[in-house]
């Protein structure tokens, strides 16, 4: 095996380990955005939002 072919299966190996760490990270994503319901129009999680019926009260952007 020449130095060309062991570094370019060096990469593969560290690619395949990345394609694993990014499908674990999205899975993460994925349960963290379903367990948080997030106002559509202030993308804010906060008690004065109400995401299902469209009310939007950002404090935090000062429109109120």
């Amino acid at each position: 095996m020449t130095e060309q072919e062991i570094e370019i299966q060096k990469l593969r190996q560290q690619n395949a380990e990345l394609k694993k760490t990014l499908k674990a990270a999205l899975k993460d994503l994925d349960y963290v955005l379903c367990q948080f319901e997030m106002c559509q129009i202030c993308a804010y999680a906060d008690a004065d939002c109400d995401p299902d019926h469209g009310d939007c009260v950002p404090k935090w952007r000062g429109l109120v």
